[in-house]
C-alpha cells in the first residue's frame, strides 16, 4: 500500500497537468499510454512483439494524429483499410500467423488503442477541463469505494474464478461511492457550467452506470490476465503494475462519459 500511495503522488499529479493543458499535449500523452497498453496485451497474448503488431502501431498514430477527422467523420476508410491490411499480412504469412493471431492483433488495437482516446474527446468537449474528471471519479472512485468496503464487511464472492477478492459488497459499495463522489463534484462545478440538464442528477446517473461498466472493464482485464497467466501486465507504476492495470477500466469509463455527455452539453 505505502508503494502505490507514493506512486500515485508522482503520477496524478502528471496527469493532473496534462488535462488541465489538454490539446496536442494530451494527445501526446494518450498516444503513449495506448501504445504502452497495446504493447501490454500483445505481450500477455504472444510473450512478444509481434511483425504484424507493428502495423496496429501504424494504425494507432494515424488515429491520433488525424484524430478529430478521423472521429467527425467516422471514416470507415480508415477501419476497412486497417482489416484489409491484417487479412492481407495473414495471407502473406499463412504458415506463421493463424486467424486468431490476427483476430487478436486486430481486437488489441480497437481495445487497448482507441478507447483511451476518449479521455481527449472529452477534454475537448465545452466545458471539458470541468467534465473530463467524471471519467477518473467513476472508474478510480469505484475502485477506492469498491476495495474499502469489500476489506470493511465483504463476504460474498462476486465472480471468484476471475477475481477471487472482489466481492458482492464491494461490487455495490464501488457503485454507491462513485455516485457519491460524483456528485458531491458537481455541487463543486455547478456555478461553472452551464448544461441542458441539472449536472447533480446527471452526476448521479451517469456516474453510477460508469462505475457498473468500470467494473466490468477490470473483470475483462482479469480474464485475459488469468487466460494468459499473468499477474500484472507490467511493472511500469510501482505498486500499481502496468498501464492496463491502473486503466483497464478507464477505457470502458471514458467513452461512456464521453457519449453521455454529447448529449447535453
Amino acid at each position: 500500500m505505502k508503494t502505490r500511495i507514493i506512486s500515485s503522488v508522482v503520477f496524478f499529479p502528471l496527469l493532473l497537468i496534462f488535462i488541465f493543458i489538454g490539446g496536442d499535449l494530451l494527445r501526446a500523452g494518450l498516444f503513449l499510454l495506448s501504445v504502452t497498453a497495446m504493447t501490454e496485451v500483445y505481450k500477455a497474448f504472444f510473450k512478444e512483439i509481434l511483425p504484424m503488431n507493428y502495423i496496429s502501431y501504424t494504425f494507432l498514430a494515424i488515429y491520433y494524429l488525424f484524430l478529430e477527422d478521423i472521429m467527425q467523420n467516422f471514416s470507415m476508410a480508415f477501419i476497412f483499410l486497417f482489416i484489409i491490411l491484417n487479412l492481407t499480412y495473414l495471407v502473406m504469412k499463412h504458415t506463421k500467423v493463424t486467424p486468431i493471431d490476427l483476430a487478436i492483433n486486430i481486437f488489441v488495437f480497437f481495445y487497448a488503442g482507441m478507447l483511451m482516446s476518449s479521455i481527449y474527446f472529452t477534454r475537448e468537449l465545452e466545458y471539458g477541463n470541468y467534465l473530463v474528471w467524471f471519467i477518473f471519479i467513476s472508474a478510480w472512485g469505484c475502485d477506492t469505494a469498491a476495495y474499502f468496503t469489500g476489506k470493511a464487511i465483504g463476504k460474498n464472492k462476486l465472480i471468484p474464478t476471475l477475481s477471487p477478492n472482489k466481492t458482492v459488497e464491494g461490487f455495490v459499495g464501488g457503485l454507491l461511492g462513485a455516485m457519491i463522489i460524483g456528485v458531491l463534484y458537481a455541487f463543486y462545478i455547478v456555478d461553472m457550467i452551464n448544461i441542458s440538464v441539472n449536472i447533480v442528477y446527471f452526476a448521479a446517473i451517469v456516474c453510477g452506470v460508469s462505475a457498473l461498466f468500470s467494473q466490468v472493464g477490470d473483470l475483462a482485464a482479469s480474464s485475459i490476465k488469468r487466460y494468459t497467466n499473468l499477474k500484472d501486465y507490467g511493472k511500469i507504476i510501482p505498486g500499481h503494475g502496468g498501464i492496463m492495470d491502473r486503466f483497464d477500466s478507464i477505457l470502458f469509463t471514458a467513452p461512456i462519459i464521453f457519449f453521455a455527455l454529447t448529449l447535453v452539453v
